[in-house]
């Protein structure tokens, strides 16, 4: 999502990558160069905040080390079984007084969110778009494989036929369809069996 579409408050899905599962997130900010915060020292004592205001000139990054620092937008998401609906209660004091990531006691886990790339949208809608997708999906699937049984007992009930005059056949599948095989010589028995044209022209 475009920065100026997030507004804070409002829950949005978070997916780190296309194969996770997106999760709830609240921005507690709007997102603008000047609500940057960054990690502090891993080293802090217990009770320092566990993020501060970055500087004028930061961009949003993960951080890759223990002294090279995340900067990002903060957000909350759950921790745990926690649910969507406590993260609109969070402010901003409660993440600018954090002394860690996460809040045991409310489930809730504080979040500089580093790429709006992994904000795809409302997260009701996203949801709601995902299970609509697997829906269709599960029902394709679902035709595909009645169509596949439906062949298979054509093919045995051909096959059962042909048994009763005597012409043995088997079934494969090519290219997703079912096929009956008949040996050359299972051929000839049946073209014996089809009714010849005698009749004189």
């Amino acid at each position: 999502m475009k920065a100026k579409d997030i507004k804070p408050g409002v829950v949005y899905a978070y997916q780190r990558s296309k194969y996770s599962s997106p999760q709830p997130v609240v921005f507690l900010t709007s997102v603008a160069p000047e609500h940057l915060y960054r990690t502090t020292s891993r080293y802090r004592s217990a009770d320092s905040p566990a993020f501060q205001k970055a500087n004028s000139q930061a961009k949003p990054k993960l951080g890759t080390g223990y002294s090279d620092a995340t900067v990002g937008y903060p957000a909350v998401i759950p921790y745990g079984g926690a649910g969507r609906e406590i993260l609109t209660e969070v402010t901003l004091d409660e993440f600018k007084a954090a002394t860690g990531d996460v809040d045991h006691l409310r489930d809730i886990e504080f979040r500089l969110v580093t790429s709006l790339g992994h904000i795809i949208g409302p997260y009701e809608e996203v949801v709601a778009a995902q299970a609509e997708k697997r829906a269709a999906e599960e029902a394709a699937w679902q035709a595909k494989r009645d169509q596949e049984t439906a062949s298979h007992d054509r093919a045995v009930d051909l096959i059962t036929a042909l048994a009763a005059h005597g012409v043995k056949a088997g079934w494969g599948d090519t290219a997703g369809r079912t096929v009956l095989t008949l040996s050359l010589d299972e051929m000839d028995k049946l073209l014996a069996m089809l009714p010849t044209n005698t009749e004189e022209t």
